[in-house]
């Protein structure tokens, strides 16, 4: 992407630390979007550098390319998991005009240092749930490394076992921008106290499409309200000696359960940027929105989270 690009957006920030930082955040759609490009860290950097967005897993839609895909090639394992129902925090190292590296900076997909918001104090959890491993681990690694921000403090759709931890999703070895196969999460897992999501299921090749969507949950009738469902869906993470790929396996697959679903995750997320959820900033983040098939998912997210919606009548569904 160009440094001219009309997606490059200025922000300044702080971290928890005290750096002063101001660079350009991405909003390209698609893979680029959440790119940082530092330019100041406690004044300007010699060498202005980016660090990498916080990678998505391929929605539903992408299973039948994906398993194509998987098919061309080696597959060293294919692993089921339990879908994470939290917030998307990412650790990323962040450098001086020096080249050192001076803090372990945690961010959102939407933002470059997490925040506490009138929705929920985010960086406050988060700080609760760090721990000298992660920064540990990022540090050695010169890694960015992703969670998802769990736990009966950070109430989502689920319910949680925890009052709050940071599960490791995937990490984002060096510079790059490609995800570390499962094997390698396993060793930095065992390594640094991180956790990770056990196993539902575990192949060393790649079954059928059925046999893959068998260990998708169901949605019972009508929907469970937020925070009492048993689980939200799968991760489905297929690791081949030429790429890593994580596919999103929502609860109901195509039924009102992962509609549903989809637009809470969307709702949080503008939430979690301590802005107002409407049916205008949740739209983008929705595959396919379809105002009256999601009214009723929406007055329960509604009626379960009021502090979210300090304006009435900002959705007409």
């Amino acid at each position: 992407m160009s440094r001219r690009s009309p997606f490059w957006q200025p922000f300044t920030a702080r971290t928890p630390l005290g750096y002063q930082l101001a660079g350009f955040f991405s909003q390209e759609p698609g893979p680029a979007y959440g790119t940082i490009r530092f330019t100041h860290v406690d004044g300007p950097l010699k060498r202005p550098y980016t660090s990498p967005p916080i990678p998505a897993p391929l929605p539903p839609t992408r299973l039948i390319e994906a398993l194509r895909t998987a098919r061309a090639e080696t597959i060293v394992e294919v692993r089921v998991t339990p879908r994470p129902d939290g917030a998307t925090i990412a650790f990323y190292p962040l450098y001086d005009a020096d080249g050192a590296l001076v803090e372990v900076v945690p961010r959102t997909v939407d933002t470059v240092v997490v925040a506490d918001t009138p929705w929920r104090p985010l960086a406050t959890l988060v700080q609760s749930a760090r721990h000298a491993g992660m920064e540990e681990a990022v540090r050695r690694l010169r890694a960015v490394l992703v969670f998802a921000l769990e736990g009966s403090l950070n109430p989502r759709i689920a319910q949680q076992p925890v009052p709050i931890r940071l599960t490791l999703v995937t990490g984002l070895p060096g510079s790059g921008r490609a995800r570390a196969h499962h094997g390698q999460l396993r060793v930095w897992a065992s390594q640094y106290g991180l956790d990770l999501a056990a196993a539902i299921a575990e192949y060393k090749e790649l079954p059928d499409t059925e046999a893959m969507l068998a260990h998708v949950p169901s949605v019972a009738e009508p929907l469970p309200p937020p925070g009492a469902w048993p689980a939200t869906g799968v991760h489905l993470a297929i690791s081949s000696r030429g790429r890593a790929e994580l596919i999103d396996l929502p609860a109901g697959m195509g039924a009102e359960g992962r509609a549903a679903i989809g637009l809470w995750d969307a709702m949080a997320r503008v939430a979690d940027r301590g802005l107002v959820p409407t049916w205008e900033s949740v739209t983008p983040y929705l595959e396919a929105p379809d105002p009256g098939a999601l009214g009723p998912a929406w007055e329960a997210w509604e009626a379960a989270y009021p502090e979210a919606f300090p304006i009435a009548g900002q959705m007409a569904v």
